[in-house]
């Protein structure tokens, strides 16, 4: 059925855009929280390797390109993963504050004390 659906399962949160949120902690302090829109094939590989890894990157899309919002991770979902592949899912995943701060330097990343 065509649609967005936000996925979770363990290090990945989810939601189906039909249902309520599901009942997930927010945030801590010291991880952000990001989204990936993907199609029904990534999720599927992402919920073969226990909801803790996402696959390899294809050559024809070798960048790995999370955002910051949901709003923004649906719109690319719908516009998108939908067109192409009949579905699309936002998934959710928690990423060390340290972490990103320190491979991608970036004033959005900054966590407070």
């Amino acid at each position: 059925m065509a649609g967005v659906y936000v996925c979770a399962r363990a290090a990945v949160h989810a939601r189906s855009a039909r249902s309520p949120r599901a009942t997930t902690a927010e945030p801590s302090l010291s991880v952000v929280r990001l989204q990936r829109p993907t199609g029904q094939a990534e999720r599927d590989l992402v919920e073969a390797s226990g909801w803790l890894a996402w696959p390899p990157r294809l050559p024809e899309q070798p960048i790995f390109y999370p955002v910051l919002n949901e709003w923004y991770a649906t719109k690319i979902a719908r516009e998108w993963n939908v067109p192409h592949a009949g579905v699309g899912y936002v998934m959710e995943f928690d990423v060390d504050a340290a972490y990103l701060s320190r491979a991608l330097p970036c004033s959005r990343w900054a966590v407070a004390a």
